[in-house]
């Protein structure tokens, strides 16, 4: 296990903790989640970019498991078919659901709650 997936827990618990007491910074003083605002445009590109690097590893993994097979006609056909799926994922959510996707966060509700509250669950 890397030094970095060992630290997660603790820097993810002392991230939700400084961000409950208010992130004190000296000479700054606290401030409030409710203070910050998000702009609904970065969330977005944020939510696609998150997206396309999953996709990435999607057709990282199935080219590599093909790459360690024998090349049968069956492999094959779930490998074509595997990116032909990635390929349209990739087209409705970048071309429609990610290009509408900052119009729906600007009209939610909840945009203008705590960024902690609409990103992560408790």
């Amino acid at each position: 296990m890397s030094c970095a997936a060992e630290d997660w827990p603790a820097r993810s618990t002392r991230s939700r903790g400084l961000g409950r007491l208010g992130w004190p910074t000296p000479g700054l003083s606290r401030s409030s989640m409710t203070e910050w605002s998000v702009a609904a445009e970065h969330l977005a590109e944020r939510y696609r970019q998150f997206f396309i690097i999953a996709l990435g590893e999607l057709i990282l993994v199935t080219a590599l498991t093909l790459g360690r097979s024998d090349f049968a006609a069956d492999q094959s056909a779930a490998f074509v078919v595997s990116i032909a799926t990635t390929v349209l994922l990739w087209r409705i959510y970048i071309y429609r659901a990610g290009e509408v996707l900052a119009a729906a966060i600007e009209a939610s509700p909840t945009h203008s709650a705590s960024p902690s509250r609409r990103h992560t669950p408790t």
